[in-house]
């Protein structure tokens, strides 16, 4: 089994990349991959969405997208109790209009991934959402991840079992360039 992690930004589209990865992996991997997607919400992950989109640089920005940015957290933990899958499109769909969000718009979009929106509403007010968002940002301390587009890969491929972690979209995108390499790898073993 490989264990692949995608630590993302809740307020920053990624998530199509994300499906193209996945399906990558899949294919290219003789073992199964399960794929988490975790949204890092902390300070450090707002600071730099703030100056990536040139925004006022004040105390009421901040607090106004770190509360955005862990609502948006929350909610996904709620879409993931029914399933990673309809958490992946909710996320995607929240991420194309994160600008606007809100519970009413919460509830639109998870409507359209074709969820039960009833427990959706319910679940995203229920303090295990919060115990969950928790754990993951715990394991991305653990795991000494401090930014988002970061993939952490646990490895259990050609009987041996590695870790990787790549940080940034342009490094996760050489991810099929370290898969060949690894194959190649294999094949000279044998």
């Amino acid at each position: 089994m490989n264990d692949l992690y995608i630590f993302v930004n809740p307020l920053v589209p990624f998530s199509n990349e994300i499906e193209h990865l996945l399906t990558f992996c899949q294919s290219s991997l003789s073992t199964p991959v399960r794929l988490q997607v975790i949204p890092l919400v902390n300070l450090q992950v707002i600071q730099q969405f703030i100056q990536t989109n040139q925004l006022n640089d004040n105390l009421a920005t901040r607090n106004h997208l770190l509360s955005k940015a862990y609502q948006i957290a929350l909610d996904y933990k709620a879409a993931q109790l029914q399933g990673k899958r309809y958490a992946r499109e909710f996320l995607r769909l929240v991420q194309a209009d994160s600008q606007n969000y809100n519970q009413e718009l919460a509830g639109q979009l998870f409507a359209q991934t074709g969820g039960d929106c009833e427990v959706f509403a319910e679940d995203r007010k229920a303090p295990l959402c919060k115990q969950l968002f928790e754990q993951d940002q715990h394991l991305a301390c653990d795991m000494k991840v401090e930014k988002v587009d970061t993939i952490v890969w646990y490895c259990n491929q050609f009987d041996e079992q590695t870790s990787y972690i790549i940080e940034g979209k342009e490094n996760i995108w050489q991810f099929p360039t370290l898969l060949n390499h690894l194959e190649i790898r294999e094949l000279n073993h044998s």
